[in-house]
């Protein structure tokens, strides 16, 4: 009898132990590694990092950039990439820089100086359906010898 009751609980329990993906714990992190201007248009180099051991399926990013006093709106996707576990992936985008916000950023980069930036918004996963809060700041400088280029 104790025989059959030790086989009905294990029988029971066996479903609760099925396979059940990660979920993702912590936010991708986002940074900034390049911007430039190439043919009359902006482009903004990202550094996604996935910070788990779980696979992110990262859906679409909605940031907006701030630096210059010029605020500039970032937005990938969807669907964008999925993100290996503790992998590092480097994606490239266009964004609108209007013509004083790129004067803006020239100027305040003048002779050397780094500007600081603060990177701002949500990045969006898709398996598991979650919102991140993105915030990452750093500095921009300008690159020697190439015009419209910052890193």
């Amino acid at each position: 009898m104790i025989k059959r009751r030790s086989l009905l609980a294990f029988a029971i329990l066996l479903p609760a132990c099925g396979y059940r993906p990660k979920k993702p714990l912590a936010p991708p992190r986002v940074t900034i590694t390049g911007l430039r201007q190439s043919g009359g248009k902006w482009l903004v180099k990202l550094r996604l990092q996935n910070l788990v051991e779980a696979d992110m399926h990262l859906d679409r990013l909605d940031l907006q950039l701030t630096t210059a006093d010029q605020q500039i709106q970032i937005q990938r996707g969807p669907p964008m990439t999925i993100l290996p576990a503790l992998a590092t992936d480097v994606v490239e985008q266009a964004i609108p820089i209007s013509r004083s916000a790129a004067q803006a950023l020239a100027t305040a980069t003048a002779n050397g100086v780094s500007v600081p930036y603060q990177l701002s918004g949500h990045a969006f996963t898709d398996e598991p359906q979650r919102r991140f809060e993105v915030i990452q700041e750093g500095f921009l400088s300008a690159v020697p010898g190439r015009a419209n280029e910052y890193r």
